[in-house]
C-alpha cells in the first residue's frame, strides 16, 4: 500500500506538471499566433494548433506575408520542440518544416523547406529547400543559414536548378556553390552578396546584386530594376537591368574579363579567346538573351580552330613567324576589335579587325545559333614591311569549333603575287 504521505504529493506533482505543460502549450500557441505578426508586420496566420505526440508541435495554417514587391504564403508551417525544453520558461524550437508555399514575384511553389538543428538564439540552422516553379523547373538548395539584423547569410551554399523546358543562358542545368551568400533588405531595395563561388564551371570571386521591386511613391510608379556586378579572375562584369514593356533591358559592360570561361558558360564555341573590355546592350526574356549588340576590344587574343599563319605562309614569306605556332590549331593576335549583334537565330559579326606580330586580319560574317555553323569572309595581310598592302581573301565555313577554309585568289591578287615573286627573284640575282 502506498503511504498517503507519498501518494498525495506524487499525485499533486503530476497534476501540477500537467497544468504547467498545458499552460506552456497555451502560452506558446498564443505567443506564435499573436506575437509573430508583431515581429513581422504584414504577416497573417489563419490558425495555430498544438499537437503532443510523438513530440510537441505547433502547426500554423495559411500563412501570408507581404513586403514591398514580395509576397510569401504557405499552407502550413510546423514547429517542433523537445519535451525537455517545455520545462523551461522559454521553450526552444528545434526544427521548422514548411509545406505548400509560394514566393512572388519569383513564381516559386515551395515543395518543402526544413530548418534543422536550430540553435538556442535562433541565429543558426541547417537549411534544406526544394521548390518548383510554375514552369516546372526544379530547385534544390542546402546551406547553413545564419540570421542577422536585416537578412540572412547562407554558408557552404549548394544550389541546383533543373530546367524542365527551355534554357537559362543556353544551360538546362545550373549549379551554384559558394562559401557565403547573404541576402538583406535595405528600405525598398534587396541586396545579395556572394563570396567565392562557382557557377557551373565559371569561377566567381564575388557577386553583388541590388534589386528594387515595383515601387509606388508620391504617385510615381518605378519599374523593377537591378544592378549586378561580378568579379571573375580579376575582371569585372557589370549589368544594369530594367523591366520594360518589350521585356527586360540590360546594359552590359565588361573590364579585363577572360572570354573563354564566359563563352563556355554560355555553351558557345570558344572561337576567340583573350582578355576583353566590352560594352553593349541586350533584351532578356525567359532566360534567353533574345537580341543585342556588343563592341569588344580584346588583348592577348587567339583565333581558335585554324592556323591562319600557316595558311598565309603558303603565299607570303612569313614562314619564320608561322613556324613558332606550327603545332597549334590557333592564330595569335596582340589586339582584336569586334562589333557584333544577335537575335534568337543568328549572331552577326559586323566588323572584325585584328593585329598580330606576323599577321593582320579584317572581315565580317555570321554564326547560326541553332547549329553553331559559321560563315566568315576574311582578308589576311602579312605584317611585314613591303607586304602589308597585299590581302589574301579567305572564306571560313562549317562548324565554328573546327571551321574549314577556302582561299579566293582573284586575277588581280594573282598578278600581284607574280609581280612580287619576280621582284624577289630579281633582288636575289643582283
Amino acid at each position: 500500500m502506498w503511504n498517503k504521505r507519498v501518494l498525495y504529493p506524487a499525485i499533486a506533482g503530476v497534476v501540477a506538471l500537467a497544468v504547467f505543460f498545458l499552460y506552456q502549450l497555451h502560452q506558446l500557441q498564443d505567443r506564435f499566433k499573436t506575437r509573430l505578426p508583431q515581429v513581422l508586420p504584414g504577416l497573417q496566420i489563419a490558425d495555430a494548433r498544438f499537437g503532443y505526440f510523438p513530440s510537441p508541435t505547433l502547426a500554423l495554417s495559411q500563412l501570408d506575408y507581404q513586403a514591398p514587391g514580395w509576397n510569401f504564403s504557405a499552407q502550413q508551417v510546423i514547429a517542433r520542440f523537445s519535451w525537455f525544453s517545455l520545462f523551461s520558461l522559454s521553450p526552444q524550437i528545434k526544427q521548422i518544416e514548411l509545406y505548400g508555399g509560394t514566393i512572388a514575384p519569383l513564381n516559386l511553389n515551395i515543395v518543402s523547406l526544413t530548418l534543422d538543428h536550430i540553435d538556442q538564439s535562433y541565429n543558426l540552422a541547417e537549411l534544406s529547400l526544394t521548390a518548383e516553379s510554375v514552369e516546372n523547373n526544379r530547385l534544390h538548395l542546402t546551406a547553413l543559414a545564419q540570421r542577422f539584423a536585416n537578412g540572412v547569410a547562407l554558408h557552404q551554399l549548394q544550389l541546383n536548378v533543373e530546367m524542365a523546358q527551355g534554357y537559362f543562358l543556353n544551360n538546362r542545368d545550373i549549379t551554384l556553390s559558394a562559401e557565403k551568400l547573404s541576402l538583406s533588405q535595405q528600405q525598398t531595395q534587396w541586396q545579395m552578396v556572394l563570396q567565392q563561388g562557382l557557377l557551373n564551371q565559371l569561377p566567381l570571386e564575388s557577386a553583388v546584386l541590388h534589386y528594387t521591386p515595383n515601387n509606388i511613391a508620391d504617385n510615381h510608379e518605378s519599374k523593377p530594376h537591378f544592378t549586378l556586378q561580378l568579379q571573375q579572375n580579376g575582371g569585372i562584369l557589370a549589368i544594369n537591368g530594367q523591366q520594360q514593356a518589350q521585356g527586360n533591358f540590360l546594359a552590359l559592360r565588361g573590364k579585363r574579363l577572360s572570354l573563354s570561361p564566359l563563352l563556355e558558360f554560355l555553351q558557345l564555341p570558344v572561337l576567340l579567346s583573350g582578355v576583353s573590355d566590352f560594352s553593349g546592350s541586350a533584351r532578356f526574356n525567359d532566360g534567353v538573351l533574345t537580341n543585342g549588340d556588343l563592341t569588344l576590344n580584346i588583348s592577348k587574343a587567339e583565333l581558335n580552330g585554324l592556323n591562319l599563319l600557316d595558311l598565309i605562309s603558303q603565299y607570303f614569306p612569313i614562314r619564320q613567324g608561322a613556324k613558332k605556332y606550327a603545332d597549334r590549331v590557333a592564330t595569335p593576335f596582340e589586339q582584336v576589335s569586334a562589333a557584333l549583334s544577335w537575335n534568337q537565330a543568328v549572331l552577326n559579326l559586323n566588323k572584325l579587325s585584328a593585329q598580330g606580330k606576323d599577321l593582320n586580319l579584317s572581315g565580317s560574317g555570321e554564326m547560326s545559333l541553332s547549329d553553331f555553323n559559321c560563315r566568315f569572309e576574311l582578308r589576311l595581310s602579312p605584317n611585314i614591311v613591303g607586304y602589308s598592302q597585299y590581302q589574301l581573301p579567305v572564306r571560313l565555313f562549317g562548324p565554328c569549333r573546327s571551321p574549314q577554309y577556302q582561299v579566293s585568289v582573284d586575277k588581280r591578287l594573282e598578278n600581284q603575287l607574280k609581280n612580287l615573286l619576280r621582284e624577289k627573284l630579281r633582288e636575289r640575282s643582283e
